[in-house]
């Protein structure tokens, strides 16, 4: 064989390992740029069922606190899952399940107020793992969530939102109770005779000493929006409703209110959707 033979087979052979190499490293290329692609497109849709998650809880609190108690003024949820995310404007994407815990109670105060309220869960279907999917389930025997093989799930805390709406109760009453405080004191600057046994929360002739614009209980708690208080105040409005809904009562006359002696006292009653009330004693400032 010709020394140019053996050139040639030599660049034959080199040619070839060139070109073997060169597929290797394509099939590297393609196979790396697949799995990027495969990637990425996994952490998209992870983000993209977070995301929806996240709008979607907003929406079913924000529906929670405006209907509290019709949800946990009984001991049945009055709505499916289906339903409240209905009710909640959450739209039907990804499959997703709201699954309504049953109520539960805890108490405030020493034991003397009870808080009742129930646990929310949305999620997504369960995803295939090991190939099998386990759906997410409420045990309502134990009142426990189990989110299965779930790619996105999230809580909404009932207590938390019971509680929001406790303190804002609270906060009602106070401030209430501090206007009827300056409404007592400026009807006693606007009295000629400042006489100390005038009880300013009473009309004459609902009690012993009334003296007031506030219409007259006859012992019992009667709604705020039908006691002239708006007038009494000196405001336009004033709150009828607590943050539940519910109507807001008050009480001027024995034997809930002190009203035979200085310093006369008043009542307000903030009902709780579960039983009960909260009240607020508003004691008269001494001349």
């Amino acid at each position: 064989m010709s020394s140019t033979s053996r050139k040639q087979g030599g660049y034959a052979a080199l040619a070839l390992v060139l070109v073997l190499v060169l597929i290797f490293v394509l099939a590297a290329l393609i196979a790396s740029y697949s799995a990027r692609r495969g990637y990425a497109g996994v952490t998209h849709t992870v983000r993209a069922q977070r995301h929806f998650l996240a709008r979607a809880r907003a929406r079913v609190m924000r529906y929670y606190e405006a209907h509290a108690a019709d949800l946990d003024g009984n001991g049945n949820a009055p709505w499916t899952g289906p339903q409240l995310l209905v009710r909640a404007g959450v739209p039907p994407r990804w499959q997703v399940a709201a699954f309504i815990g049953a109520g539960q109670s805890t108490t405030l105060d020493g034991g003397a107020i009870t808080l009742d309220y129930r646990d929310i869960w949305l999620a997504l279907p369960g995803s295939a793992t090991g190939g099998r999917a386990v759906p997410a389930v409420l045990n309502t025997g134990t009142n426990v969530f189990q989110p299965g093989t779930s790619p996105a799930w999230t809580e909404i805390h009932g207590e938390d939102v019971e509680d929001a709406l406790f303190v804002r109760a609270q906060s009602q009453l106070a401030r209430l109770s501090d206007r009827l405080t300056a409404m007592y004191e400026a009807d006693i600057d606007e009295d000629p005779g400042r006489n100390a046994a005038v009880d300013y929360w009473q009309p004459a002739g609902c009690g012993p000493y009334g003296g007031g614009a506030i219409a007259c209980t006859n012992g019992q708690f009667l709604p705020a929006a039908d006691l002239n208080l708006p007038e009494a105040l000196g405001a336009q409005r004033i709150a009828t409703e607590n943050p539940w809904g519910l109507t807001l009562t008050a009480n001027n006359t024995a034997p809930d209110a002190n009203d035979t002696a200085p310093p006369y006292t008043m009542l307000w009653q903030s009902p709780l959707p579960w039983g009960g009330a909260l009240t607020a004693i508003v004691t008269a400032p001494l001349i």
